[in-house]
């Protein structure tokens, strides 16, 4: 989608993409008219100069001044444009029917706003297409450590969630102890980049968190590829190792695109097998553990 054709889109427009304009009206314009913070950039300079007014000219800085603000203006609503497209290109053809917060709005848009590589400005755009799904979907929190990530800190996660399982639906970080996996998608320096960043919380190998299941029955998912796990008794009480997504590692891990490897779902299912757990894959679509309350 473009924003020259923008006209033609917003008469033929669903609900969902009019949410969406509505949302991001006061940032690109009624109805996506294209260039609004450049006029409003030229709007300054014309403003500056009025009160410049008695002056025969403005001097060399403040040229100078207006210049860079325009420039600087310019390249921000490209970059806002460019996000607001990867929204409208992501959205569900089912939204909720309640606003996005104002203040949410305001605070995405000055995180983005300086985005200009395209694999970090499509990141943005499905954050901004899932807040106006399901407002309260990303946190403040999460849009403030998103704007200090870099291209290279979101490939350094995205390469990490190749170890997130969902156990009924929550995503879980699991992975044996002391596997190949863990060094090949978590090594040690990237662990401890990821904490700092807020993503995640990681202890020594020698403290192990545990997930708890109520029922004798859990959900588990990777990638799409469905199991249960059953116990002898309940609650099923599962060691899932020293990594635990933090709450904004967890929105975010719903809009990174990792790889699944099939080699780490058999090694983790085996392992599980090991721990006197029994596996029974699923083949029919299953949205819930039999038998788990």
């Amino acid at each position: 989608m473009t924003w020259t054709n923008a006209t033609e889109i917003v008469k033929a427009a669903s609900e969902p993409i009019c949410k969406l304009i509505e949302t991001v009206g006061a940032f690109v314009g009624e109805a996506y008219q294209p260039r609004l913070m450049v006029r409003s950039a030229r709007a300054e300079v014309e403003s500056a100069i009025i009160r410049a007014e008695g002056q025969e000219k403005l001097t060399k800085i403040q040229q100078r001044t207006l210049e860079r603000l325009f420039r600087t203006e310019t390249r921000r609503q490209h970059n806002i444009e460019r996000i607001v497209d990867e929204a409208a290109s992501s959205i569900p053809d089912d939204v909720s029917q309640t606003p996005v917060s104002e203040d949410w709005i305001v605070r995405f848009f000055e995180g983005c706003q300086d985005v200009s590589e395209a694999e970090m400005q499509a990141l943005w755009g499905r954050i901004l297409s899932g807040e106006v799904t399901q407002p309260g979907s990303f946190s403040p929190y999460t849009l403030d450590i998103l704007r200090l990530i870099r291209k290279r800190e979101a490939e350094m996660f995205t390469l990490f969630c190749t170890l997130v399982w969902q156990i009924n639906g929550q995503p879980t970080v699991l992975f044996p102890r002391k596997s190949e996996y863990s060094k090949r998608y978590a090594p040690l320096q990237n662990l401890n980049h990821l904490e700092s960043l807020g993503l995640l919380r990681f202890e020594s190998e020698f403290m192990q968190y545990s997930f708890t299941c109520p029922g004798p029955a859990a959900l588990l998912s990777y990638f799409g590829r469905k199991c249960v796990l059953k116990a002898a008794k309940e609650p099923i009480k599962l060691e899932i190792g020293s990594v635990l997504l933090s709450p904004s590692g967890i929105e975010l891990f719903r809009v990174v695109t990792p790889i699944s490897d099939a080699k780490c779902y058999d090694e983790v299912v085996e392992s599980l097998g090991k721990a006197d757990f029994e596996i029974y894959p699923v083949t029919a679509e299953v949205t819930h553990a039999p038998n788990a309350r």
